[in-house]
């Protein structure tokens, strides 16, 4: 058998060729594609690696602290420690520290938000006094803005300086409680001259001699002491007696209070978690043992450098002239400056009050002596937003209770009651007081040391954006939002109970909370870092999985491992807000759990997808030229079947005959399998290289194993029948057109048609898919941050597969013409002996690969399609898009692919045709 085998391959070299050209392409690109896939999935391992580990492998929280969406999702939000507060004992931490193969364990106490008076927005009204005036009132009308200028407040009353000619009488000294005051003019008045709520008045000398009270202290349109007046006396000489002081400039002013988020650390651990002492930018780093002193003075505290928040203050300044105010109460007062017209106005630029806090707070409390202190004003905690999930997926946080104003009011600390006056929009976290012993440690806050966010390490960006002092922000989410946003990201303000929380500006050491009275269970949570993770390989997964293990046994708490989470970016619906802001669709920044450990799951399975679109198509195409080898030897066939061959030994010569063919290519694609890796950079091993041999000769022993059963079990009569359906058995109709003609021998040999079409639908449908990542969402379906890097790193490797299964398809179609065309060679020469013209036959042919390719096109795009959909979650427009280009791109190779066969058509021998038929 082994000399029939042989003949048989050298009497027809040309279909042996073919078919081992076949066999060798298809192992050739299965091999170095399936290299380059290997290499691809060592950059995504060294990718995953490199970024897959925050600054902490292990997070540990309260029994209770996971939200819905972290159960049933994997999101966590961004800062999520601003809205949980204890549950975690020292005890428990130290257990955790004593835990086997635990590095690092850092507790964080969040213990809420203090408001602290970082300065005075001031406004240079000297220009609008009027000399020649004996009294006028300057009023000032504040505007507090925020959320990029959508966010606009004004203040319930103006800020209000009374200038006047007349001599002023002032307090002498300061009085004790209820008793009279003595002046400078040496008369004891009492204090309530402007009312019970009210302090001490300044008095004016009216031109008759009187003394009358100036009651510009507070009036009822201040309800929160954010806002009062002042009395200014204008001197002969042009300068002005303003606060017990002589000065050339006159300034109205108003409080600005900014909230800070409080938290209380352990210096030693968080400096190894994080390098915060590396990060104190002036003054000195807490020590291990901090401690209020007995003096009266607070906590020492490190401040942030940077608030971080978008909040400024406009004003615009107006003159009264001549009012008279001597002798008023507070409500005479307050209906006065409301009604009265102003005779001038200018408006005054405006400050922003992260610039006070750089310049007041953070400057001027490190440069002041020993003892100075920062007032902080009552600890208000907001709690975590709820969300509700809308059909497109996005979260929309729901709103709350408003109790940060009325809390903020209620606090009366040393007369200081002013709040941020945004605290009064829209809530989306509720807000109540905190315990009064912690309020105490911080009410004078000393400030030891300055510390800048930006040097701390939290990671790459790539990893979990979980840090404890990574800035919260938002962009827009389309186009109306990042327009109304100027195309700058949405931050937090004033708001306590807004939606957006801030990172700590406030850091108080550990030990302080645990005076006497101090909580018990103040912990938040502790970040844990495991020793001997040096990235994202088994090893140290395993190391981190098992410390969590030991952590969740010792303490009863949760414990969430955090190696592999990434950022991932939420859409967020946030409604409107109470002072102008319009509803907004915003992209935050969310961490997403076990990202890494999907990736490279989803690497093994995408390698897995690729090697077997690319066996698909390469077992179409060399099934395809088996059965047209089959169907060539169909006479030989049928005269060995007479001569008594078995079915065994029918379906071994052809076998044979390609086992043969397969081993050879197998062997050839083993030797130019390296060089070509080389050609395009992809890595080949040897390896690799040699298990072309095994799979080329596997490859054609399942592409051949049907058509060689067939031919065994063939009647030797049927194996002389023609290979396509004769033309009468196709319907009375007569085909008169070449469209038609066309149609009717595609139908003629169904089982070859569906066979060219279902081999370029594979790699169409790919290719779709493919486009669709690439053109329609721009790399970014994986959703994470540490995914879209994964995904632009392995995108040429995905295409390079795809382009390749398109190709093999569009030489499956070329070869099912090329059959078509030979089985119907006698049926093409009989037409042109009756006149039809090369031209036409050329179009006959050029059909039938069209519809051959709409059918695969389509089908192929419609599955890509739908494949694409289903990973991303919609069908967007440019989605769509990207499935009709690629099915008009598999079309034209479709139909490109008809060009080889009808050229052949051509040179085929009329004559000899006709007299063998």
């Amino acid at each position: 058998m082994a000399r029939m085998i042989l003949a048989g391959l050298r009497r027809r070299w040309g279909r042996a060729a073919a078919l081992l050209l076949g066999v060798l392409m298809a192992t050739t690109g299965f091999t170095v594609l399936t290299g380059s896939t290997a290499t691809s999935r060592l950059v995504v391992e060294g990718t995953v690696d490199e970024h897959a580990r925050g600054a902490y492998d292990i997070l540990v929280r309260p029994a209770d602290a996971r939200t819905n969406l972290e159960a049933g999702r994997g999101l966590v939000k961004a800062n999520f420690l601003a809205g949980l507060y204890g549950g975690i004992t020292a005890e428990q931490w130290h257990r955790i520290e004593a835990i086997d193969g635990v590095d690092v364990a850092a507790p964080i106490a969040m213990l809420g938000y203090v408001t602290a008076f970082v300065g005075a927005v001031t406004v240079d009204v000297t220009e609008l006094v009027d000399p020649s005036l004996e009294t006028q009132l300057i009023r000032v009308n504040f505007t507090w803005s925020g959320d990029r200028g959508l966010t606009n407040a004004a203040e319930p009353a103006p800020a209000i300086i009374y200038v006047t000619k007349r001599p002023l009488v002032r307090l002498k000294e300061l009085p004790a409680a209820g008793e009279p005051v003595l002046y400078d003019d040496g008369v004891y008045r009492p204090q309530d001259e402007c009312g019970p709520d009210s302090f001490a008045a300044i008095y004016e000398v009216q031109p008759d001699g009187r003394t009358l009270p100036l009651c510009l202290g507070r009036y009822p349109g201040d309800q929160r002491g954010r806002v009062g007046g002042a009395e200014a006396q204008l001197t002969p000489r042009g300068t002005f007696i303003f606060h017990g002081a002589e000065t050339p400039r006159l300034l109205a002013e108003i409080i600005a209070p900014m909230p800070m988020l409080a938290a209380a650390i352990d210096p030693t651990t968080e400096a190894r978690l994080v390098g915060l002492d590396r990060a104190v930018v002036k003054g000195r780093y807490l020590t291990g043992s901090e401690a209020a002193t007995a003096d009266g003075i607070g906590a020492p505290v490190l401040l942030a450098a940077d608030p971080y928040l978008d909040e400024r203050a406009d004003a615009v300044a107006e003159r009264i002239a001549n009012p008279d105010l001597a002798g008023l109460d507070n409500p005479g007062v307050s209906r006065l400056v409301a009604a009265a017209t102003p005779q001038a106005a200018a408006p005054a630029e405006g400050q922003a009050v992260q610039d006070l806090y750089r310049k007041s707070t953070v400057a001027a409390s490190l440069d002041q002596a020993d003892g100075a202190s920062v007032v902080f004003v009552q600890l208000l905690r907001a709690e975590a937003a709820d969300y509700d999930v809308e059909p497109d997926g996005a979260l929309r946080p729901r709103t709350a209770p408003d109790t940060a104003a009325a809390a903020l009011t209620s606090a009366a600390n040393s007369g200081f009651t002013a709040m941020p006056w945004l605290a009064t929009d829209s809530a989306h976290r509720a807000t109540s007081p905190a315990s009064d012993t912690t309020m105490g440690l911080l009410h004078f806050g000393q400030p030891v040391g300055v510390f800048d966010r930006a040097r701390l390490a939290v990671g790459d960006g790539l990893g979990a954006p979980l840090e404890t002092y990574t800035q919260s922000s938002a962009t827009g989410a389309d186009e109306r939002s990042r327009d109304l946003l100027g195309g700058q990201p949405l931050l937090p303000t004033s708001n306590m109970g807004g939606y957006l929380s801030t990172s700590p500006s406030v850091l108080m050491a550990l030990d302080t909370l645990w005076q006497p009275g101090g909580a018990a269970d103040a912990i938040s949570a502790v970040r844990v870092r495991v020793a001997g993770v040096t990235g994202f390989d088994d090893l140290s997964r395993e190391r981190v999985r098992l410390v969590a293990e030991d952590i969740a046994a010792a303490t009863g708490l949760d414990v969430e491992v955090m190696l592999g989470a990434s950022g991932s970016p939420q859409t967020i619906e946030l409604p409107a807000g109470r002072y102008g802001r319009p509803e907004l669709r915003l992209h935050e920044l969310w961490s997403k759990k076990g990202v890494a450990a999907a990736i490279v799951q989803a690497i093994d399975r995408k390698s897995a997808i690729l090697f077997g679109l690319i066996l698909v198509v390469c077992v179409l195409f060399v099934a395809n030229a088996a059965a047209a080898a089959v169907r060539d030897r169909r006479r030989e066939l049928a005269v060995l079947a007479c001569l008594g061959w078995p079915r065994h030994r029918l379906a071994g010569l052809f076998l044979g005959e390609v086992l043969l063919l397969g081993g050879l290519a197998g062997v050839a694609s083993a030797a130019l399998a390296r060089p070509l890796g080389a050609a395009i950079d992809v890595q080949v091993s040897a390896g690799r290289a040699w298990l072309a041999l095994p799979v080329a000769v596997g490859l054609c022993l399942a592409a051949a194993s049907v058509p060689a059963l067939r031919a065994s079990r063939a009647h030797p009569a049927a194996a002389l029948h023609r290979g396509v359906s004769p033309p009468g058995r196709l319907g009375g109709r007569r085909r008169r057109r070449v469209l038609g003609l066309a149609l009717a021998n595609l139908r003629r040999a169904p089982g070859r048609t569906a066979l060219g079409a279902v081999a370029l639908a594979v790699g169409v449908a790919g290719l779709t898919l493919v486009a669709a990542v690439t053109w329609a969402f721009h790399g970014t379906v994986t959703g994470t941050l540490l995914g879209d890097a994964v995904s632009l790193r392995v995108r040429g490797v995905d295409l390079l597969a795809v382009v390749a299964t398109v190709v093999l398809g569009a030489f499956a179609v070329a070869d099912v013409l090329y059959l078509n065309v030979r089985d119907r060679a006698a049926e093409l020469a009989a037409l042109r002996a009756t006149g039809w013209s090369d031209a036409a036959l050329g179009r006959l042919i050029g059909y039938e690969g069209l519809g051959m390719g709409l059918l695969g096109a389509a089908a192929g795009a419609g599955i890509g399609l739908a494949a694409a959909a289903w990973f991303v979650g919609e069908l967007s427009p440019s989605l769509l898009r990207a499935a009709v280009l690629t099915a008009g791109a598999g079309l034209a190779i479709a139909t490109a692919a008809a060009v080889v066969p009808a050229v052949l058509q051509r040179r085929a021998p009329m004559s000899i045709l006709l007299a063998e038929e």
